[in-house]
C-alpha cells in the first residue's frame, strides 16, 4: 500500500490501529523496515503494540531473524512482550531452539516471560516432552 491509500484506508482510526497495519502489511515484504520504521515513533502504547504483532508474525517466517532484532535493540526499549511472542512462535516451529534462546536473554522479566511463553506453546503440542524439558531445567 502507498502512504496516500494507508491514511485514506484509517481516516478516524487511532494511532495504534494504523501502526499495526502499516507493520502488519509492511512486515510481510520487509519485517526489519517496518520494525526500524516502528522504532522511529514515539515510545508509546500504539508503538509496543505493533512492534509486538510484527515480531510476532516475523518470528513465524524467521525466528532467528527476528531474535537478532531483538537483540540489537535500543535499551530503552522493553523486551518483555517482545520476547514472549518471538518464543511463542518459534516454540511452534522448534521448542528447543526457542527455549535455548529464551534462557539466554539478559533481560530477567523478558527471560521469565519468554520461557513461559515457548515452553506453554510446547506443551500444547506435546506435554510429555515439556514436562520433561522443565523437569530437568528445574533440577539445574
Amino acid at each position: 500500500m502507498h502512504e496516500v491509500d494507508i491514511l485514506a484506508v484509517t481516516k478516524g482510526f487511532g494511532a495504534e490501529v494504523v501502526q499495526r497495519a502499516v507493520a502488519e502489511r509492511w512486515g510481510q515484504s520487509a519485517p526489519e523496515d517496518a520494525a526500524k520504521y516502528l522504532l522511529e515513533l514515539p515510545a508509546d502504547g500504539a508503538r509496543r503494540g505493533a512492534l509486538q504483532n510484527l515480531l510476532g508474525t516475523w518470528a513465524a517466517t524467521d525466528p532467528k531473524a527476528a531474535s537478532v532484532f531483538l537483540d540489537q535493540l535500543p535499551a530503552n526499549v522493553p523486551r518483555e512482550g517482545l520476547a514472549e511472542g518471538i518464543a511463542n512462535r518459534w516454540a511452534g516451529q522448534d521448542p528447543a531452539a526457542a527455549l535455548e534462546w529464551a534462557k539466554a536473554l539478559t533481560d530477567p522479566e523478558a527471560r521469565k516471560a519468554a520461557l513461559a511463553s515457548a515452553l506453554g506453546t510446547w506443551a500444547n503440542s506435546s506435554p510429555a516432552e515439556a514436562a520433561t524439558f522443565a523437569a530437568q531445567t528445574a533440577t539445574n
